[in-house]
């Protein structure tokens, strides 16, 4: 059996405070998040899609290109390490990441809850998974 090395990357995701969103994320929160992912990702069951997923709230098994290995708290910093996979998405991010691993963004995929409506201070965050995109230039 032949196994493929794969690439690993890591990337700040979000930083506590307001996000160019207008999005205010607590430390706190961003500490939950760390807490209640870490089971899914050391059993290496969270995975991401490459681009923009269709449902936030689904990944898609046949976009999926990268298992999330790791996620921490450097300061402020919420950070994410993720593995590419051996599937066709998995290959397209790989090339891209060999290539130039500047051109990619990590983004978070989940559900935002504020403790009143319309504000954007964030009280909990809820981490489905991670994905991929190319950034804009």
């Amino acid at each position: 059996m032949f196994i493929e090395k794969n690439t690993k990357i890591k990337q700040v995701i979000v930083t506590a405070g307001e996000n160019f969103n207008g999005i205010i994320f607590s430390l706190k929160s961003l500490k939950d998040v760390v807490q209640k992912s870490s089971g899914t990702i050391k059993n290496r069951l969270m995975f991401g899609e490459f681009n923009y997923p269709r449902d936030p709230t689904c990944t898609y098994f046949k976009n999926v290109s990268h298992m999330i290995t790791d996620l921490f708290l450097d300061g402020n910093n919420l950070i994410c390490e993720i593995e590419t996979l051996n599937t066709p998405k998995g290959k397209i991010l790989e090339e891209i990441i060999e290539r130039n691993e500047e051109e990619i963004a990590l983004k978070m995929q989940g559900k935002l809850i504020s403790p009143v409506a319309d504000l954007p201070k964030i009280n909990q965050f809820y981490l489905h998974s991670v994905y991929v995109i190319i950034k804009d230039k």
